[in-house]
């Protein structure tokens, strides 16, 4: 069951006490998507992931925390463009941005990538096909610069889980050749379950295939097979420091 309840936080920017609600609890049932967007009843709980001030425009997962350099950032005309510009993607797409500019501005370019990828769930949901390609290939290039700058996991597990999701982004951007080349990488892995993954993304790959696709679909050891579960709400957790983990206890 979903559990979300209400609560007054103040602006750590403005100080505005406004009531935003938290999520306590939830549950998945069945198998993540590719990109480990997860599966009903979490899947419905993104508009308890982020949280906007409404006074000055500061979107975090908590707005009584806010990175280094945000207050500068959330007045700066492109941010403020960014929140205002309703024909550009959805409400909830641009408080994932807002929040994805803000983290990278922090110097936290793990944090920023997850919510450049919630930014793209988002438009999904709103079936705006070109604003998610954006807010994917925004994703992309934090996740190669977290890499880049040593903020990637020394779990060689999840440094593999941080590539299969990489490949599902370049291939729902039709960036087919570079996920290919990761592809290669993650079935040099020892795990059968990440080689499974891998090798049902190059069948994608060869029908230049760019829907969105589950884990399940892949040909995965009987274990490994997704079952319900419930789960406590992580509205601000990194999505790197989970993915290796994720995908040995739970597929």
């Amino acid at each position: 069951m979903t559990v979300i309840f209400p609560l007054e936080i103040k602006c750590a920017l403005c100080g505005t006490s406004t009531t935003q609600y938290g999520l306590a609890s939830t549950n998945e049932f069945g198998s993540r998507d590719l990109d480990l967007r997860p599966a009903q009843m979490m899947r419905s709980t993104m508009h308890n992931w982020v949280q906007q001030c409404p006074n000055c425009g500061l979107c975090a997962a908590s707005i009584d925390k806010a990175p280094a350099g945000a207050a500068e950032l959330v007045r700066s005309p492109r941010y403020q463009a960014l929140l205002g510009d309703a024909t550009r993607m959805p409400q909830l797409a641009r408080w994932f941005r807002a929040q994805s500019l803000l983290e990278e501005r922090g110097g936290d370019l793990a944090s920023a990538s997850h919510a450049a990828l919630c930014a793209a769930w988002a438009c999904d949901d709103a079936r705006e096909t070109e604003a998610a390609i954006d807010c994917r290939n925004h994703a992309i290039g934090l996740f190669v610069r977290a890499a880049d700058s040593g903020q990637s996991p020394t779990d060689g597990s999840e440094r593999v889980g941080r590539n299969l999701v990489l490949i599902d982004l370049l291939r729902r951007t039709s960036r087919f050749d570079e996920a290919r080349t990761r592809c290669q990488l993650v079935l040099e892995a020892a795990d059968p379950t990440h080689r499974a993954i891998a090798q049902y993304q190059l069948t994608l790959l060869d029908a230049a295939d760019t829907a969105v696709h589950r884990v399940d679909e892949a040909k995965l050891p009987e274990s490994k097979l997704p079952k319900a579960r419930a789960t406590k709400a992580r509205p601000g957790a990194r999505l790197l420091g989970f993915l290796g983990r994720l995908i040995r206890a739970r597929w």
